[in-house]
């Protein structure tokens, strides 16, 4: 039995890990940080609206973090990177009684990396390392697809191209094929539940294995 907080809940992959916790009995508990309160209701979801300028101090054995944001949404550099690198680690060192963490970060990061969305990966999964916590679990998918509530025309168009190349990704390749987002979130619910101390990488065909 576990208490779990979610970052990015209302967001593609982070609304699957909401829906999948909440109907799992596994979780007592489901605590979601947002900046708008939720229009849906459950016995065990707690919800705590905030502005994310000050980190509140949460009690949970795990943390599912799904944040994520685009250039076009937020345009300044430093909000960007507070997004993407700030929050998820403010949070962890701010939670009470955390054993596991589960960060949602992409294909692609590298500490050399010329893209500003790999990098501020990059950066927080390395931040994320050096917390001391139990357990650290790094998803890099592909491209990720599902029924998304705000269009983003490139993303529409990537998938569009990818529903049609997907199959000329194999062996070493596999990695690039594009992943649903409940498949992501599926994956990081059985992980959960058999956690392995340390820090872990998992890799987009690995993800594809785990959540499918």
């Amino acid at each position: 039995m576990a208490t779990a907080l979610i970052l990015g809940s209302t967001g593609l992959t982070g609304s699957y890990v909401l829906q999948k916790t909440l109907a799992d009995d596994y979780f007592t508990e489901v605590i979601v940080l947002v900046r708008k309160p939720l229009s849906i209701t459950h016995p065990k979801l707690k919800v705590l609206v905030t502005d994310f300028k000050s980190f509140p101090a949460v009690k949970a054995d795990m943390v599912f973090s799904c944040l994520g944001t685009t250039k076009k949404k937020t345009p300044d550099t430093t909000a960007y990177r507070f997004i993407e690198v700030g929050i998820p680690v403010g949070i962890a060192k701010n939670t009470i009684g955390l054993k596991q963490f589960h960060y949602m970060s992409a294909i692609g990061v590298g500490a050399n990396s010329i893209n500003a969305y790999t990098k501020n990966k990059w950066d927080a999964e390395t931040e994320l390392n050096h917390l001391g916590i139990s357990s650290v679990y790094h998803y890099r998918p592909s491209l990720i697809f599902g029924d998304r509530k705000e269009k983003r025309l490139t993303e529409d168009l990537s998938n569009a191209v990818f529903s049609v190349i997907n199959p000329l990704f194999i062996g070493g390749l596999r990695k690039y094929r594009r992943i649903h987002a409940e498949t992501i979130a599926e994956a990081m619910i059985r992980t959960c539940k058999k956690p392995k101390q340390g820090n872990h990488v998992i890799e987009s065909d690995k993800i594809q294995e785990m959540g499918g």
